[in-house]
């Protein structure tokens, strides 16, 4: 009886398990598809679909707004999207309104919102749209997760069979070139430091950052608003152009407007600067096309921007400008026809302030892709580009490349990971000291959408090119006013020359030269005498060079040393560093030829004094010699040795000595 009940309550029990599990799987079942259902189900925008009419006619208001808006094209995704999302609102599991709202955002720089919008569509549908797989495969890219973008991108080239299949494909075989190129950089990555300036930055895009010569201004483009009125038909601010400045402990300040009269009621946009930092050139996109304007920083204030004459404005678009380090060369990006893709970087020779000569730069630089925002680095030898060619890893990458000895710019080489990403990297300059680089960028901490970020070098670039700024002003000696002129700073031992305009109202002027050299200082101004003098920036200067450097008006006719003209030991042999400083003065002596010229030649006071005399003397000669054999008559020059007579340092130490071993010229009525 027992053993009877229990077998009964063990059947009971395994029947009582059996309709647990059924009952269990049967759940599982319900809610396994009814959850596929719901993820994969598309929901049309049908009045079926919604809990009233007037939800119904509220979302296809605005789809229906939002696809006018779409059709547009780019520039109206802002109010589509506007439109897209209050639609979204009602019907979130509609796959063509993920997607257009996935395209919307990639357009408008949120690259990482867009993937989401791409993947949620494609799980509605597949066929959401021919284009679907590709557009994935850009979100992956722009994620740096470059395996699973080729996966799409090949999926892609498997599936498409849609409008100009033949260019789709080379598009989809470039991503997956530059995503392999991806894979190589962020590998080889080259360290170094990047730093969002979260100062400066706002929720708005910001880009195009240009810095003066000390590094303690900043100017850039943004998008933030400034003024009610100063909108486009879109209800967006216009582009306008900021500045920001270090305090004294080198930290950068909030941002202000630069104002009037650089900023209009148009777009204004950053695109160069001078290299002594006086002279902004701003983009104007609304005249002949695309002209490059400039504004010169006089009196304390930026004067009215005006556009430059041909052959670098045309009727085409330009829109950068760097000039090489003694403002011989001007660099400037076009999409002239006669180039060789879209954008590239075009060079012309300027002579007297005047420019001519314009052509495409030769060289492996421009590709069929556009090249923009180049920069001349004041080494003179070192250019930074973007470019959507080359070894990119997406998008525009920063390229640097070197002049060679054959005066051909050398093969570019992508700067790397972390400073380029997927996304567009553009505009990047650099510090005098090559320490720091500033750039705009989309990443991962973007306040907005695009920002200006900092680039610290890794220590093993930092002695590459390391540069000092000079920086001083000129004056005349008697009553100390401001004066115009021109600087020339001559390596001594190479005979490279960069030369600076000192500011016509001001007299201030700024360089930037390398250390670790000795230079030939020499500065001429309108009815004023030469000036030479020397500096010698060793390579652990760390503070900039400051100069004051004052001239004598010709008709006073007073002594001038000439500090970088040099004999060997107890001869009169002119050294070959002496020849920089004598061609600087027989420029200057062409200009003047109303007036005879005395070369003074001095010793110092040791040895034999008719001997002083005599070397003093034949010293002297052998300035007149060199300067009559250059095409200066020579009845307009004296040579005269003075021997150790006039000293202008003490005898009784080596530097005194030093110092009057000299050679002098002056004006003679």
């Amino acid at each position: 009886m027992i053993q009877f009940v229990g077998f009964f309550l063990s059947l009971a029990f395994n029947h009582k398990i059996a309709l647990m599990k059924t009952l269990y799987l049967h759940i599982f079942v319900l809610i396994f598809f009814s959850y596929n259902a719901l993820a994969q189900k598309n929901v049309d925008f049908k009045p079926e679909n919604f809990e009233s009419e007037e939800a119904f006619d509220e979302a296809t208001k605005y789809l229906y707004t939002g696809d006018d808006y779409f059709d547009d094209g780019i520039e109206w995704y802002s109010l589509a999207l506007d439109n897209y999302e209050k639609a979204y609102e009602f019907n979130p599991n509609n796959s063509e309104l993920n997607y257009r709202m996935g395209v919307c955002n990639y357009y408008l720089n949120d690259n990482f919102k867009s993937l989401q919008l791409y993947n949620k569509a494609y799980e509605l549908d597949p066929n959401v749209n021919e284009m679907i797989l590709y557009r994935i495969g850009q979100g992956y890219q722009f994620r740096l997760q470059f395996d699973k973008a080729i996966e799409f991108f090949n999926q892609f080239k498997s599936a498409y069979n849609g409008k100009e299949r033949d260019k789709r494909l080379s598009d989809a075989d470039k991503r997956i070139s530059e995503c392999e190129n991806g894979k190589k950089l962020i590998k080889n990555f080259v360290g170094g430091l990047v730093v969002n300036i979260q100062k400066i930055n706002s929720k708005y895009t910001e880009h195009s950052p240009l810095i003066s010569p000390d590094e303690n201004t900043i100017y850039f483009t943004s998008r933030r608003p400034s003024n009610p009125e100063d909108v486009d038909q879109l209800g967006r601010s216009y582009e306008d152009i900021y500045v920001a400045k270090k305090d004294e402990n080198g930290i950068w300040q909030e941002a202000v407007n630069i104002g009037d009269p650089i900023n209009t009621k148009n777009h204004d946009a950053t695109i160069g600067l001078s290299p002594d930092g006086l002279s902004l050139y701003i983009y104007d996109g609304k005249r002949n096309g695309g002209d490059i304007l400039v504004s010169h920083f006089k009196d304390s204030a930026w004067t009215h921007p005006e556009a430059l004459p041909a052959p670098i404005n045309t009727k085409n678009q330009e829109t950068a400008i760097s000039f090489s380090p003694d403002g011989k060369l001007v660099y400037f990006v076009s999409n002239r026809p006669e180039g060789i893709g879209g954008k590239d970087i075009w060079v012309a020779d300027v002579e007297n302030g005047k420019y001519k000569n314009a052509r495409v730069l030769s060289g492996p630089i421009n590709t069929v892709y556009d090249e923009r925002a180049v920069f001349i680095h004041p080494d003179g030898k070192t250019m930074y580009f973007s470019s959507e060619g080359h070894e990119t890893m997406g998008g525009f990458d920063i390229f640097k490349s070197t002049l060679q000895s054959d005066g051909i710019w050398g093969e570019p080489k992508n700067i790397g990971y972390p400073v380029n990403t997927a996304g567009d990297d553009i505009f990047f300059v650099t510090s005098k000291d090559n320490k720091r680089g500033y750039f705009s960028s989309m990443k991962l901490n973007s306040k907005g959408e695009q920002d200006i970020y900092m680039y610290v070098f890794p220590e093993e670039d930092e002695s590459s090119m390391d540069m000092i700024v000079v920086r001083g002003i000129l004056r005349d000696a008697d009553s100390k006013k401001n004066i115009p002129g021109t600087i020339v700073f001559t390596d001594t031992k190479t005979g490279k020359k960069t030369e600076i305009i000192a500011d016509p109202e001001t007299g201030e002027f700024l360089a930037s030269i390398p250390k670790g050299k000795d230079y030939a200082v020499n500065v001429t101004s309108n009815g004023y005498t030469l000036l030479s003098e020397s500096i010698h920036p060793d390579s652990n200067q760390s503070r900039d060079f400051l100069l004051s450097l004052d001239l004598n008006n010709q008709s006073q006719c007073k002594p001038i040393v000439l500090q970088n003209v040099w004999f060997d030991f107890d001869a009169a042999t002119l050294r070959t560093e002496s020849n920089a400083e004598l061609d600087q003065l027989f420029d200057f002596l062409k200009g003047c030829d109303q007036y005879k010229v005395e070369i003074s030649g001095y010793t110092c006071n040791a040895g034999d004094q008719n001997y002083n005399y005599i070397l003093s003397q034949r010293r002297a000669q052998s300035v007149v010699d060199y300067l009559i054999n250059k095409g200066i008559s020579k009845d307009r020059l004296i040579a005269k040795g003075y021997g150790s007579e006039n000293s202008i340092a003490d005898n009784g130490t080596k530097e005194g000595r030093i110092k009057n071993r000299r050679v002098e010229f002056k004006l003679v009525n």
